[in-house]
């Protein structure tokens, strides 16, 4: 059985399970819980989507932390950040 379009369709879940939530709580600006104020206080940080799931959203923040472990001894060698991901999933939004 293929998995073709697995990586598409988990992003596409994620992204709509989280979705509501995240929009709720920006629009409301009020934490209910501390993860939700952890949430918004990274949002206030960022300018918006916490907890980015796109590549793009997300390039800038893991290039960092590869460049860290680079660092710090802890890898070898930077490795690009497209290549953790399945192709199909790059250009999700």
């Amino acid at each position: 059985e293929s998995q073709d379009g697995i990586a598409p369709e988990l992003y596409d879940l994620f992204s709509r399970a989280k979705g509501p939530h995240i929009e709720q709580l920006l629009n409301s600006g009020k934490a209910s819980t501390g993860n939700d104020q952890e949430l918004l206080d990274m949002a206030s940080i960022v300018g918006g989507d916490p907890i980015p799931y796109n590549y793009e959203g997300a390039r800038k923040t893991l290039e960092t932390f590869i460049d860290f472990n680079v660092e710090q001894g802890i890898i070898p060698r930077a490795v690009d950040p497209a290549g953790l991901f399945p192709a199909e999933t790059l250009g999700l939004a």
